[in-house]
């Protein structure tokens, strides 16, 4: 059974851990000044202005700090500072029982598709995946992307998202699972993915070339991850773009990969690395009607 996190209300403490990426302490700073002014405090985790090479400090501290955020009772969310690269090397360290007695709000994006996987594969936390701090709660917000954030922590709503463009027709009912296309492609064999079977699959990336991503839908096809889930939605391939001339396109790419599954598929979700992007709960029960164009929740992310 899925774990709901409580939702947050202003006056709440968010906890910002950094997972992955390292980041300049001035990136951070407009994103907290953002979250005081809504109503928020804020308490950073102990080692987020670390590095290590490009990674925000050593595994055991990037690790330590979520581990001391989900512990403290007075945090009540966690939002990730940036993506990047390394939170799949904190996955063998976590203590998963810890979280799972500790559920709280998580919101990340990118290269936290892998934690939150994990999260829901090992302590069936239901998740927010669409945002980070640095990217998108400074200076430069998207009206639409920051009140998608306030809708699923505080309300526990996301969607519906409606104009899907059909690849496959039908309709499906199953857990929303997914993120950055990479990153689930890099968990197979790991033991930190949950399980896909009749699952909605949502998928997303970044400066990926076609034929990358033709790659990674084929080694899905491979291992049987994508003859297991109930239908597919593809969000944005932000910077996939054919070579010039090209008589196809990305989409193209991804109905070859995906057309013959005999489960409905849709592309256009609002989903992915473009400024305007929607909150997907990882893990929270949705409904796909490709032929209507629409994917929709059945339960609240938060309670």
């Amino acid at each position: 059974m899925a774990l709901k996190p409580e939702r947050l209300r202003p006056g709440d403490v968010i906890g910002i851990a950094a997972p992955a990426g390292a980041f300049k302490k001035e990136r951070l700073q407009p994103g907290i000044a953002y979250l005081e002014r809504a109503g928020y405090r804020v308490r950073v985790g102990a080692h987020a202005y670390d590095r290590n090479r490009y990674m925000a400090g050593e595994d055991g501290a990037r690790a330590g700090d979520l581990h001391a955020l989900f512990a403290d009772p007075k945090v009540r969310a966690i939002f990730a500072a940036r993506g990047g690269y390394g939170t799949t090397r904190l996955l063998d360290l976590l203590d998963y029982g810890l979280i799972r007695r500790n559920p709280k709000v998580f919101v990340g994006f990118s290269d936290t598709t892998a934690l939150q996987l994990a999260l829901y594969r090992h302590a069936g936390l239901i998740t927010c995946s669409g945002v980070t701090v640095c990217a998108d709660l400074g200076r430069e917000r998207e009206a639409f992307t920051e009140a998608a954030t306030w809708r699923a922590v505080q309300e526990g709503v996301a969607g519906p998202f409606e104009g899907l463009r059909p690849i496959v027709g039908g309709t499906a009912e199953g857990r929303l699972l997914g993120g950055c296309l990479s990153l689930v492609c890099a968990l197979q064999g790991t033991g930190h993915l949950p399980d896909f079977d009749g699952a909605i699959l949502a998928l997303e990336d970044v400066d990926e070339a076609p034929y990358r991503i033709d790659r990674m839908l084929t080694h899905l096809r491979q291992t049987g991850l994508l003859r297991q889930v109930a239908g597919v939605a593809f969000g944005h391939f932000e910077g996939a773009r054919p070579e010039e001339g090209a008589d196809w396109t990305v989409e193209d790419v991804l109905a070859d990969r995906t057309a013959d599954l005999g489960i409905p598929v849709v592309c256009g979700l609002p989903y992915g690395h473009q400024r305007r992007r929607a909150v997907l709960p990882i893990g929270a029960r949705a409904r796909l009607d490709a032929d209507a164009g629409r994917l929709e929740l059945l339960e609240e992310i938060v309670v």
